[in-house]
C-alpha cells in the first residue's frame, strides 16, 4: 500500500515550513513572533481552502455516483422488461457513460466487472435482434423455406439467450454492494 500525493505533499510542506520557520528564527529574532503568527495563519488559510475543496469533490462525485446508479438501475429495468420480444434494447446510459470515461472513476474495478458483464451481453443481445429482425425481413420479402427456417432457428436461439441475460439482470438489480440496500415495498 503506497502512500498518496496528497500526504506526500503535506509532509513537504510541513517540512519546508518548519525549515523557514527556524532560519528566519535564527535570523530575525525581534520579528520573528509577528512573522510566525502571519505565516501560520497563511498556512492555515490555504490548508482548511484545499480541504474544503477536496470535501466538495468527494460529495459531487458521490452525487455523480448516486445519479448514474439511478439512470443504470432505470435501464436496467427497462431493458429487463422489454426482454422475450427480441426487441431493441439500446443500452443509452451505459454507452453515454462509457463514453464520457466517468465509469472507472466512479465505480471500483470488481463493480465495473459486473455492470460490463452485463452491459456486454445486451450489447450481444441487440446485435442478434437486429439479425432477427433482418432474418424476418427477408423471409417477408422471399417467402423462401430456407429463411423461414432461418427465421425460425435464430427466433428460439434469441430466446434462449435473452432468458440467459434476464436471470444476469435480475441478479446485478439484486446486488446491493452495487446499488446499496433498497427499500423493500411490503405487500398489503
Amino acid at each position: 500500500m503506497g502512500v498518496s500525493r496528497e500526504t506526500i505533499l503535506l509532509i513537504s510542506v510541513g517540512a519546508v515550513s518548519v525549515f523557514v520557520l527556524l532560519v528566519f528564527a535564527g535570523l530575525y529574532r525581534e520579528h520573528y513572533f509577528g512573522f510566525l503568527t502571519e505565516f501560520l495563519a497563511a498556512l492555515l488559510g490555504v490548508y482548511l481552502a484545499f480541504t474544503i475543496d477536496r470535501y466538495w469533490e468527494s460529495q459531487k462525485k458521490k452525487e455523480d455516483r448516486k445519479n448514474l446508479l439511478d439512470n443504470l438501475r432505470a435501464e436496467l429495468e427497462r431493458i429487463d422488461r422489454k426482454l422475450g420480444h427480441a426487441n431493441l434494447l439500446y443500452p443509452r446510459v451505459w454507452q453515454s457513460a462509457v463514453s464520457s470515461g466517468r465509469l472507472t472513476l466512479l465505480f471500483s474495478s470488481e463493480e465495473l466487472s459486473k455492470l460490463t458483464k452485463v452491459y456486454n451481453f445486451v450489447e450481444g443481445i441487440e446485435y442478434e435482434a437486429k439479425r432477427l429482425r433482418d432474418a424476418k425481413e427477408d423471409f417477408t420479402r422471399t417467402r423462401s423455406p430456407e429463411m423461414y427456417q432461418r427465421w425460425g432457428r435464430d427466433s428460439k436461439i434469441e430466446i434462449e439467450k435473452e432468458k440467459v441475460l434476464q436471470g444476469w439482470i435480475e441478479k446485478l438489480l439484486q446486488d446491493e454492494k452495487l446499488w446499496g440496500p433498497q427499500p423493500h415495498i411490503q405487500d398489503s
